[in-house]
């Protein structure tokens, strides 16, 4: 299950926002919330069980 998320990708994003916030594209951080982070939370959702988080 953990192989199906691609770790690389987010931890990209991560130090983007963190270190290179001043030239974040305001549109792709919203399409990322908005198409990316729902599937991931389910992804998520079948890896943790209920009380871990």
């Amino acid at each position: 299950m953990l192989s199906q998320i691609d770790w690389r990708i987010m931890i990209g994003l991560r130090n983007r926002i963190a270190h290179a916030y001043m030239y974040i594209n305001n549109d792709v951080i919203w399409q990322t919330v908005s198409d990316d982070l729902p599937p991931l939370v389910s992804e998520l959702e079948k890896i943790v069980t209920p009380g871990e988080m």
